[in-house]
């Protein structure tokens, strides 16, 4: 569903519908990797599946039952990427 960084011990954690990894790179690293794929990021600690989102409105992203906020720096470049996803998978 989403990687993000944990707060305090900085570590990446995979979260999916098998569990939650941990991945030994940086948040930075998996984002230029993901970008290729429906992945975009939200904010700062946090990556989410662009296929998984249930919901986008006033700057908040409906995934996997939790709601998270996308920063206003990060905010154009994710509603492009999402409109090119939605757009993408209408109409291939």
């Amino acid at each position: 569903y989403s990687i993000c960084r944990e707060p305090k011990s900085r570590r990446i954690v995979i979260s999916s519908v098998e569990g939650e990894f941990f991945f030994p790179s940086t948040l930075e690293q998996i984002s230029y990797i993901m970008s290729d794929y429906e992945f975009a990021q939200i904010d700062k600690n946090k990556i989410v599946n662009l296929n998984l989102i249930k919901e986008y409105k006033n700057n908040q992203v409906t995934l996997d039952g939790k709601i998270y906020v996308v920063s206003r720096r990060r905010k154009k470049e994710f509603e492009k990427k999402l409109i090119d996803n939605r757009s993408h998978n209408t109409n291939g």
